[in-house]
């Protein structure tokens, strides 16, 4: 089915609208991850482009089997040609969804020519169907943190390769049994971009369930030799991924014994909820709240039983019961089967047995296409059979306007950070990470009004408050605790003994969260100013040490890093002797090079010269990692060489 260059133009038109749409929301700051992943990332900052820098890049990724290459080198690219403009960074993501708008527009088209041919819908209107089902998918508010939070561009490449290799794909299954060259060409493109949407994020894996949902729904039974053979193909292709990922997750990263040691929750109470949680999914597409979105979604309940809550059983049903409704309902009403795969397919990974998040927005951004391609495909079909089919272009405008309205307040708000920050306190009035995120925007407005010499305590009490509340309505949720200390060691003044109390007990007792790792680095980072400018006590850092490492969720590769940190932290406040002994056990749990550098610099510092010599031969026996250079090994040889009759300089990283 060819389309006119006025269609073609049409499509590209809408592109540009959709680029032009997201565009009000390309300010504001770096939040979150991003911090992490491109604000402190020393490794995206390339300063020009050869091949040296473009591997830089492909591997500042510190996430993922891979590293995700493809958005780091992106992030890279765009510190190049823009340092660290926010809005830059925003436009490049808002460009890729544009294309991904393309890549949903295509897939559409496939998929409803396809069921032209079997008499769905009309011919004649697979164009403004295929495009209104990509505008929806596009404009819909759901997916506007996916867009403008900048490091979900992982999952935004990601998906938009999936399209682009199952439209490629589809190009080539229509044409399947035909030896030409062309159709090989398409087969290549469908595994190119498959590959390009793993090095994107992992869950491009689920490019075969895709797959296994366009065969079942789309081109039903096998009819010639050559696709029963395919279909066994496909069926060893499915297996062998789901066996390796499994085989993955168990004994590449210890998914499913170790990490759940680090959640609230067990395998039984994470795949409960997220049954609840799938259906929250299906609500926030298909009846839109602005009340319901956000970053954080801490507020949701764990399922704790069957009937804790009552939902919990009843979504345990549901999901079941819609995909027999798939089967079911397979030969009469494909598109609805088709689109209900899809969207369960796209939950497989990240919503299942996996101990991640239990909620995130952005893990809709794919799948959604599939309850998009429902809504459009069965309203249109609807107003036909009520025999009111001039109401088509009417409905579509009024959901369309209603999608834009949520989608532009959104957008707004993701401009300004206090802003975002008020939103999510008002609308998840029970979540403690949007009260925290709330008071630490507070408490850094009050820190630069007193840069300019000024300091409004009112501010400061604010952030206070929903820091004290987040506190309180999370009772094992530590950050808020440790921004409370970290804000009055800042400010000099001493905290309230409850809280450092409360934050002892919660590292204690409670699992211990990989965020805790940042807020340690902070205390390590503050331990090594003065006391003028951060006023942490040794008694209150070691008492949190202390209490991190008697936690048994904490597991090996954490309890090394938090001994090798304490050390650290122990030679900052001139306690030599404490700080070896504590890396000395970090090194026999898990040894590493910048380990062992420091434990010859407090060697030398303490005048024990075998001690650094026998680390120095251990650095020297590990491959060398990071920037830790021949250079750095040659100056290490000779400081051991020249003690110990004088201070040696060497920094404690």
């Amino acid at each position: 089915m060819v389309f006119t260059w006025r269609q073609q133009l049409l499509a590209l038109i809408v592109l540009g609208f959709v680029y032009i749409f997201y565009i009000q929301g390309a300010e504001g700051d770096f939040i979150l991850d991003d911090i992490h992943n491109i604000a402190l990332n020393e490794d995206i900052r390339i300063n020009d482009l050869s091949i040296t820098s473009i591997e830089q890049g492909l591997s500042s990724g510190k996430v993922g089997l891979l590293g995700r290459p493809l958005p780091m080198l992106s992030f890279s690219l765009d510190y190049f040609f823009s340092g660290y403009d926010v809005a830059a960074f925003k436009r490049t993501s808002i460009g890729l969804h544009a294309l991904a708008f393309l890549g949903v527009f295509a897939l559409s088209r496939q998929l409803l020519t396809v069921y032209a041919v079997r008499a769905f819908i009309n011919p004649s209107h697979v164009f403004p169907l295929a495009l209104a089902v990509s505008v929806i998918w596009a404009l819909h508010p759901l997916h506007i943190s996916t867009v403008v939070y900048v490091v979900q561009r992982m999952a935004l490449m990601a998906a938009l390769f999936s399209f682009a290799s199952l439209w490629s794909y589809m190009k080539w299954r229509q044409r399947m049994g035909e030896n030409s060259g062309l159709n090989i060409v398409w087969l290549i493109m469908a595994l190119i971009f498959a590959i390009l949407g793993f090095l994107s994020k992992e869950n491009a894996v689920l490019l075969v369930a895709y797959i296994v949902v366009l065969e079942l729904f789309v081109y039903g039974e096998a009819r010639s030799k050559a696709e029963r053979l395919y279909r066994k193909i496909l069926l060893v292709a499915t297996a062998v991924t789901l066996l390796l990922s499994i085989a993955y997750l168990h004994y590449g990263v210890d998914w499913y014994a170790g990490k759940y040691l680090l959640r609230d929750f067990d395998l039984w109470q994470r795949l409960q909820t997220e049954a609840r949680i799938f259906f929250h999914y299906l609500q926030w597409l298909l009846m839109p709240n602005i009340n319901s979105y956000g970053l954080f979604h801490d507020d949701i309940d764990i399922s704790t039983g069957l009937l804790s809550p009552v939902t919990t059983l009843l979504s345990l049903v549901g999901i079941p019961a819609l995909v027999v409704l798939s089967f079911v309902l397979r030969e009469k009403l494909p598109w609805l089967g088709f689109g209900l795969s899809f969207f369960i397919a796209g939950h497989l990974l990240e919503s299942t047995v996996i101990p991640l998040e239990l909620v995130f927005e952005h893990r809709n951004y794919l799948p959604g296409f599939g309850i998009a391609f429902i809504v459009i495909v069965g309203g249109y079909r609807l107003l036909n059979s009520l025999g009111v089919s001039s109401l088509h272009i009417p409905v579509f405008i009024v959901v369309l306007a209603y999608l834009m309205v949520l989608s532009s307040i959104r957008l707004n708000e993701w401009r300004d950070p206090h802003l975002q920050s008020l939103s999510a306190v008002e609308r998840h009035p029970e979540s403690a990470r949007s009260h925290w995120q709330l008071a630490a925007w507070y408490f850094e407005a009050y820190k630069q009004d007193l840069l300019r010499g000024g300091g409004f305590q009112p501010v400061f009490e604010d952030g206070v408050s929903h820091a004290e509340y987040a506190a309180e309505i999370s009772p094992r949720y530590t950050t808020s605790l440790f921004g409370l200390i970290g804000v009055y060691n800042q400010l000099k003044l001493p905290h309230e003994k409850e809280w450092e109390d409360k934050l002892v007990y919660r590292l204690e007792n409670y699992p211990y969260h990989f965020e805790n790792d940042s807020h340690f680095k902070n205390m390590i980072l503050c331990s090594q100013q003065s006391r003028e400018v951060c006023a942490l006590s040794p008694e209150t850092a070691e008492r949190l040490f202390d209490a991190a490492l008697k936690n048994v969720t904490v597991q090996a590769g954490v309890r090394a890093n938090l001994y090798h940190g304490y050390g650290i932290l122990s030679h900052n406040f001139r306690n030599k002797e404490k700080a070896f002994s504590l890396m000395e056990k970090s090194a026999s749990i898990r040894p590493k090079v910048l380990l062992y550098k420091d434990l010859v610099a407090v060697a030398l510092d303490l005048k024990r010269k075998d001690d650094a010599l026998k680390y120095l031969n251990k650095l020297k026996a590990l491959p060398y990692e990071g920037r830790v250079s021949n250079e750095l090994v040659k100056n290490l040889e000779q400081f051991v060489d020249d003690c110990c009759e004088q201070d040696l300089n060497i920094k404690i990283r």
